[in-house]
């Protein structure tokens, strides 16, 4: 019997209740989504010797296997390819969500890469996740108080992004000639809102792969070759940089 978790970042404690009941199922291995948990749940889990793979990581696992890619380098990547097309003046669009990892080092890459190339790299703006679209156009409008010269936005997820691009339509801008954007995660949005949103595209298919042969693996013989699997993540280049 296999249990998939889904993100506890939100509310660790719901996941930590989730977790007593699953142990109560003597269960064969367990996946949970995200690296973000209570130390009730780590000691939950490891006390029952269950095998267990978190997933989306970008570091060790802090309770037994790990499969993920680096949000810090991807997003690194994708601020690299903004600077490269010549611009200077680039904005980041985050969630204030401070306890979540996996939006902090989307922004910390955002920030080494503009820090790299001699750039300002404080021009950020952190909205509530729940904001949506919005947080796009609130980015926008917040950023160009602090610059006015601003020519593109980096965005912690692809919803922000198209925000953005919504924003761009209602301000008159071309896309990307007065002002270029770029996603992650590659939603569906991105390819059909125009002119197309350029993002990275992660592995969802494949680290839920590489979980599973990781869990079978170590159900099966006790031990694993490698506790972390690192699963590539692309750029997908569109009109909007």
């Amino acid at each position: 019997m296999l249990f998939d978790l889904p993100h506890g970042a939100e509310d660790p404690q719901r996941e930590t209740q989730v977790i007593r009941g699953i142990l109560g199922r003597r269960p064969a291995g367990i996946v949970l989504t995200g690296g973000e948990h209570t130390d009730e749940t780590v000691r939950l889990i490891q006390q029952s010797g269950v095998p267990v793979v978190e997933t989306w990581l970008s570091s060790a696992p802090s309770i037994d296997m790990a499969v993920g890619f680096s949000l810090f380098d991807a997003a690194y990547d994708m601020t690299r390819l903004v600077i490269d097309k010549g611009l200077r003046h680039i904005g980041w669009a985050g969630h204030n969500l401070p306890d979540s990892q996996r939006y902090l080092q989307r922004q910390q890459g955002f920030q080494r890469a503009m820090e790299e190339a001699g750039l300002r790299a404080d021009l950020i703006h952190l909205s509530a996740e729940a904001e949506g679209f919005a947080g796009g156009r609130l980015a926008i409008e917040a950023l160009l108080k602090k610059e006015r010269r601003l020519q593109a936005l980096c965005c912690v997820t692809d919803v922000v992004a198209a925000g953005a691009l919504f924003e761009c339509a209602r301000r008159g801008w071309k896309v990307p000639g007065r002002f270029a954007v770029a996603g992650y995660g590659d939603y569906q949005i991105a390819a059909e809102v125009p002119p197309g949103l350029t993002s990275v595209k992660t592995n969802g298919a494949g680290i839920g792969q590489a979980a599973g042969e990781l869990l079978v693996q170590k159900i099966e013989t006790g031990q694993v070759e490698d506790r972390v699997r690192r699963v590539p993540y692309e750029i997908i280049v569109r009109g909007s940089v």
